[in-house]
């Protein structure tokens, strides 16, 4: 569906005809709740990753969330390491390797996406192997879809827009429709493939 046809969808259930800009504001919410609430299997993917000789920080593509985990040229597995234990005990080394052993993520860039920073700082260029969460923008214009998301999930935006209206508005129906959602994620938790979220310490 599109973000036209989502809007009309939570408009009909609703029976509403106008709230335009904040039924868009709630079906882009709703979409941010749906991707959060698990590893879904559909946004994980991997790309080809250039290391460059001498540079140590990378500002990853725009379509990246999350990194999962990056292996070097030759396959070895690149640790993550906490942007804490980098600064303590890498950033200040000038050690230098056919390819990096370790890596943190220092930020965001401009759009928002993985800053990423390694050690020992490569010595020539090589080809990792990143595998990632994709990033599902906001919509916007009416044309646009959460294409990363698979058309048979867009009705579980519907019921999350709904319920977030519900709650806007403090409707008596606000909870039923709130456990409809989550009980729509339940299930959609259940296919195949798709690990519930764990909280990360």
């Amino acid at each position: 569906m599109t973000f036209s046809d989502i809007k009309q969808r939570v408009y009909d259930l609703l029976g509403l005809t106008g709230e335009s800009t904040l039924v868009g504001r709630l079906v882009n919410e709703a979409k941010d709740e749906l991707v959060t609430a698990a590893k879904w299997w559909w946004l994980e993917t991997s790309t080809a990753h250039l290391f460059t000789a001498n540079t140590r920080s990378y500002t990853l593509e725009t379509d990246v969330a999350t990194v999962v985990d990056m292996f070097t040229s030759t396959g070895n597995p690149i640790e993550f390491v906490h942007r804490t234990t980098y600064e303590n005990m890498y950033r200040e080394s000038d050690s230098t390797d056919a390819n990096p052993e370790v890596y943190t993520i220092e930020g965001g860039g401009a759009a928002g996406q993985p800053v990423l920073s390694v050690w020992p700082t490569p010595s020539a260029n090589s080809t990792a192997t990143l595998r990632y969460i994709k990033r599902v923008p906001d919509m916007a214009l009416d044309t646009e879809s959460p294409s990363q998301i698979p058309a048979e999930y867009h009705f579980a935006i519907v019921k999350g827009a709904i319920a977030k209206f519900r709650e806007w508005e403090d409707d008596p129906r606000a909870d039923s429709a709130r456990m409809d959602f989550e009980q729509t994620i339940q299930k959609l938790r259940g296919l195949p493939g798709t690990p519930v979220v764990e909280e990360q310490t």
